[in-house]
C-alpha cells in the first residue's frame, strides 16, 4: 500500500483520560506549579505567533470556507468537518455549499514543486502590489515569499491579511504617521487609536505526502486546523511545549502528540476571546497571556489546563 494511502486510511483514536486523584496538593506545590506555568505561557506566546512587522495577532473574522485538493473525496470531507469543528468552537461560521473558498489545502506527491507551481499560477493573489495597500491588505514581502516556496517542509502554509475597521469589518484608509491603515470617521471619529484590526483574508496550505511520514491522518486534521485558523510562526522551536505543532519536529523529543492539545485549544480561545481592535499588538499578546492564564492557571485561574 502507498505512504498516501495509508496516510489517508489511518483511523482517529480517541485517547484514555488520566484518572482523577483525590489526593490533596500542598499550597507550596501550588505555587511552584503557577509560576511554571506562567513562564510556559509567555514562552509559548514567544514562540507560536507569526506576527508580520506592524502587524497584529490575526484570526479569521466570521466564515470558513475550505477547499482540498488531491485527496479522496472522503478523507476531503473529514479533514474539512474537523476544521469547521474547530473553528464552530472559536465562533466561527463554516461556509455551506457553494460558498467563495478562502482556505485552500493541497495534498502533493512533491510539495516543492506544488509550491512553486502555486506561487507562479496564484501569484497575484499570494502578493498583492504594493498600490494595494490602500484597501489593507497585506500578503507578506517577496522574500517571504521565496522563503515559503523553499522552505521544504512537510505542511507549509501562506496567509494572506486585511485591516479593517475594528468595530464593523469596514475598509481603512492610509493615516499620516500611523504604521499601519487606520480608520477615521464613523464610530471611530477622528481617533485612530484601537480602531483597526487584521484579519486572515485567506490562507493556502501545501502537505507533502512524501514527508508526512505515517502519522494518524485525525492528528493531521488538528495539525491542519491549528495553522489555518491562526497565524504560527514556521520557525518557531516548539520542542519544549505541548503543543499538536510538534506532529512534524524532529528535534522534539516527548512523546508524539496525538490532536490538538490543552495548550493550544486555550491559544486558540484565547486569540479568538480576545481584543481586536488595539493601537500595539503587546496589548493584544497581554489579553491573550492572561486569557490562557485563566484557562491553563497560573495566577487565579486553576492549576491544569481545561477543555
Amino acid at each position: 500500500m502507498s505512504l498516501i494511502a495509508l496516510m489517508l486510511a489511518a483511523a482517529l483514536q480517541a485517547q484514555p483520560a488520566a484518572a482523577p486523584t483525590d489526593q490533596a496538593t500542598p499550597v507550596d506545590e501550588v505555587v511552584v506549579e503557577g509560576s511554571r506555568i506562567r513562564e510556559a505561557i509567555d514562552e509559548y506566546l514567544e514562540a507560536i505567533p507569526g506576527i508580520r512587522p506592524g502587524g497584529r495577532m490575526v484570526r479569521w473574522d466570521r466564515e470558513l470556507c475550505g477547499e482540498v485538493f488531491n485527496m479522496d473525496p472522503a478523507h476531503a470531507q473529514v479533514l474539512l468537518d474537523r476544521i469547521a469543528q474547530v473553528a464552530l468552537e472559536l465562533g466561527l461560521e463554516p461556509g455551506g455549499p457553494g460558498c467563495e473558498p478562502n482556505l485552500t489545502i493541497v495534498l502533493a506527491g512533491d510539495g516543492d514543486q506544488m509550491a512553486h507551481q502555486i506561487s507562479n499560477e496564484r501569484r497575484t493573489s499570494m502578493m498583492i502590489p504594493p498600490d494595494a495597500m490602500g484597501a489593507g491588505v497585506n500578503t507578506g514581502s517577496p522574500r517571504q515569499l521565496r522563503q515559503w516556496v523553499n522552505s521544504s517542509r512537510p505542511v507549509r502554509w501562506w496567509i494572506v491579511t486585511q485591516w479593517a475597521a475594528a468595530d464593523d469589518g469596514s475598509a481603512p484608509v492610509m493615516v499620516a504617521g500611523v504604521d499601519f491603515p487606520a480608520v477615521r470617521g464613523g464610530s471611530c471619529g477622528s481617533h485612530v487609536a484601537g480602531c483597526s484590526r487584521e484579519d486572515i483574508l485567506k490562507s493556502v496550505i501545501v502537505v507533502d505526502a512524501a514527508q508526512i511520514g505515517s502519522v494518524r491522518f485525525g492528528d493531521l486534521a488538528d495539525y491542519l486546523a491549528m495553522v489555518s485558523l491562526v497565524q504560527i510562526d514556521p520557525a518557531s522551536d516548539t520542542s519544549q511545549m505541548d503543543t499538536i505543532l510538534n506532529l512534524f519536529n524532529s528535534n522534539y523529543q516527548g512523546v508524539p502528540p496525538t490532536g490538538l492539545t490543552d495548550w493550544d485549544r486555550a491559544y486558540l480561545q484565547s486569540v479568538y476571546e480576545a481584543r481586536r481592535g488595539v493601537f500595539r499588538v503587546n496589548q493584544q499578546m497581554n489579553d491573550v497571556r492572561r486569557r490562557m492564564r485563566d484557562r491553563l492557571g497560573g495566577d487565579e485561574g486553576p492549576l491544569r489546563p481545561r477543555n
